[in-house]
């Protein structure tokens, strides 16, 4: 066979006498020659592929998964085995994280759909917190977008307790701001951990930025009977004691608001907060607070919502809100009254 006369600047020469060895056995031969040629050309799929698989069964991660990363730009239908191979191979053999990592900090074109991709399943997720702590103080840490992929892929699955494991890791967003914009300036964020405003018949949301004679603020204007949602936003409180605080300023000519705050458990539904605004306009803004208490059971995650409470009665609610904090509440002892909350 012509073949068989191996021209070593030829590709398809190389390729045919290395699979040929391969079939009678010299592995060794084979792999000289396969090595050949996928150094000469990043093209051949097949090449790749029999690499990747010899490279696999010597436990030579950092070689099969440059292999893996050739496959995957060219070769569309690789990508769900490919990444299977990576989640398996570092859930399995602690050989594999160091490669698998060192990859994975050179930000390859698939790494967003690799992590993805681990978000859909448990072992996954536990694969992912691993690489993401690994990353951490790497030069490639997790960046928001891949990290909102993160949450809200978890929040799809209802993993709340994922969620909460994933932001206290990374610190990000920061835990020590839980409700992230309280001062509504319009500062980008990762989903969900931002305000969703929503704009729909009837109501308008609109944010403006500080000025010499104002601070930033978030406006609300409505008509209508409610119920309805104007912001909301996930939080991750620890279980506790907390006080929520709202400065705000109802416009001249708003008659009655129901315009409430709640916060309210993802997991249970359980309405922890709940605190109207006052009703009484004026050009002096005004702050309300309410004292509430996040169960230990049932409230990995939570929602903070501005909603209107439905009536017999049509509202025109006209409302500026300056400020929305949650800070713990150091006058209980919020783990005791948490854990009273569960039982």
């Amino acid at each position: 066979m012509s073949g068989l006369k191996v021209d070593p600047f030829n590709l398809q020469s190389l390729k045919v006498a290395g699979l040929t060895r391969d079939k009678t056995g010299d592995t060794a031969g084979a792999d000289a020659l396969l090595t050949l040629a996928g150094n000469w050309s990043l093209r051949d799929s097949e090449v790749h592929a029999w690499l990747l698989r010899q490279r696999l069964q010597r436990a030579d991660y950092s070689s099969a998964f440059a292999h893996a990363g050739t496959l995957l730009r060219r070769r569309v239908e690789y990508t769900d085995p490919i990444f299977q191979l990576f989640e398996t191979a570092y859930a399995e053999d602690v050989r594999a994280r160091g490669p698998l990592l060192k990859k994975l900090e050179t930000r390859p074109p698939w790494r967003g759909r690799f992590l993805q991709n681990l978000a859909q399943s448990d072992r996954g997720s536990v694969v992912m917190l691993s690489i993401a702590e690994a990353l951490k103080t790497s030069t490639a840490p997790l960046t928001d977008e891949e990290l909102g992929v993160q949450f809200r892929t978890a929040l799809a699955r209802q993993k709340l307790a994922l969620i909460h494991q994933l932001r206290a890791l990374l610190n990000s967003p920061a835990l020590s701001e839980p409700v992230f914009d309280g001062h509504f300036t319009g500062q980008s964020g990762i989903t969900p951990f931002v305000w969703t405003f929503t704009q729909d018949k009837g109501q308008r949301i609109s944010l403006s930025a500080a000025a010499s004679d104002r601070p930033s603020a978030m406006h609300v204007e409505y008509q209508g009977f409610g119920p309805v949602t104007f912001a909301s936003q996930m939080l991750t409180l620890e279980p506790g004691a907390y006080t929520l605080a709202v400065d705000y300023r109802l416009e001249p000519g708003t008659s009655t608001s129901r315009a409430t705050w709640q916060v309210r458990c993802l997991e249970s539904g359980e309405l922890v907060a709940n605190r109207p605004v006052a009703d009484s306009p004026g050009q002096t803004p005004g702050r309300v607070e309410s004292h509430f208490v996040v169960p230990a059971t049932g409230c990995a995650a939570q929602w903070i919502r501005l909603v209107s409470t439905p009536g017999d009665r049509r509202i025109a609610l006209s409302a500026s809100f300056y400020g929305v904090t949650i800070n713990p509440d150091s006058r209980q002892d919020g783990a005791a009254l948490a854990m009273q909350s569960a039982r």
